[in-house]
């Protein structure tokens, strides 16, 4: 299992797949474009927390860990230490491509990258990044 978890967007598919990273037992960083959608990221996942709180899913001891295992940044050279990233950004493919062609050149040679993309050829993400044989696709619901 991945320890080290890296999401790059923190919309709502980024907030989800952090927060089930988190809730497995992984250290997360949420990567945004600016601070402010750092903020709005980390309050959508505490809500969600919260509910699970609010509705006897999670108990505040779980919920306090979960919030301990996430962290927020606005540089993907912070991504230098994860073993597996998961792109989750708005369906732009240009944004996506250079993403991809950055990603290559910061995570460690062993590291897997990931698209939650759902239009885009994975073989075009792939093609951009120094480590084709290690991109996949997942899709998160």
């Amino acid at each position: 299992m991945s320890e080290r978890v890296g999401v790059v967007g923190g919309g709502i598919m980024g907030a989800g797949i952090a927060e089930v990273a988190a809730r497995s037992g992984c250290q997360v960083l949420v990567r945004e474009v600016d601070e402010a959608a750092c903020a709005a990221s980390e309050r959508r996942i505490a809500a969600s927390v919260e509910r699970a709180v609010a509705s006897g899913k999670l108990g505040a001891d779980e919920s306090a860990q979960i919030h301990s295992r996430l962290a927020f940044t606005t540089d993907l050279a912070d991504f230098a230490d994860r073993e597996l990233v998961v792109e989750a950004v708005v369906e732009d493919e240009t944004a996506k491509l250079a993403i991809f062609r950055e990603l290559g050149a910061i995570v460690p040679q062993d590291a897997i990258v990931a698209s939650n993309t759902s239009s885009i050829p994975i073989m075009k993400l792939a093609a951009a990044s120094s480590c084709p044989e290690r991109v996949l696709g997942i899709h998160f619901f």
